[in-house]
């Protein structure tokens, strides 16, 4: 991955000195980190990793899925739970640095936000959750009862033997050609 210093880009005046116009400021921003994407599966559990820059404290950090507010840790380490449908299934370890939603369900797929603040920092972190059914184990055909293989061989053989002794009569009853 190539790293881009910018830097200098978010100083740029946009203006040369020529004319009378004033100097204006333009702010480049550098592009979001994408989403981290998870997969889960309905009643495992997923855990939503924080990692914060070496040599920081977490303060606290406040989940969200989508615009709705949903967990917030802080020091010490607590989760309030607004969403009614993650009530029992948050669980967030005593570093404070990952939130668990245990018993997944389906409606649990999305984009969810951490919003992070440190001793010496704030940052935004996106995870998208994808939560996927398993297939079902594929159905074993019954086997045959004894019976029934032993009609189907019979079947088999009589049509065998029709289907030649047919033959052999078609065969037998054309006349000679004579020269």
């Amino acid at each position: 991955m190539a790293t881009i210093d910018v830097e200098p880009l978010c100083n740029y005046t946009g203006w040369s000195g020529a004319g009378t116009e004033a100097p204006t400021t333009e702010v480049v921003r550098t592009p979001e980190a994408a989403p981290t994407e998870l997969v889960g599966t309905p009643g495992e559990t997923v855990m939503f990793p924080l990692k914060i820059p070496a040599g920081e404290t977490l303060d606290n950090a406040a989940w969200m899925i989508g615009t709705e507010s949903l967990a917030m840790a802080g020091d010490p380490p607590s989760v309030l739970v607004s969403g009614r449908r993650y009530r029992g299934r948050l669980r967030i370890p005593n570093d404070g640095l990952s939130l668990h939603i245990t018993d997944l369900r389906l409606e649990d797929a999305g984009t969810y936000t951490a919003q992070v603040n440190t001793d010496k920092s704030q940052f935004t972190r996106l995870f998208t959750l994808h939560i996927y059914v398993p297939a079902t184990m594929p159905v074993q055909a019954s086997s045959l009862s004894y019976c029934q293989a032993k009609g189907l061989i019979l079947l088999l053989v009589l049509g065998v033997l029709i289907t030649g002794t047919v033959g052999v009569h078609i065969m037998a009853s054309k006349p000679l050609k004579q020269d």
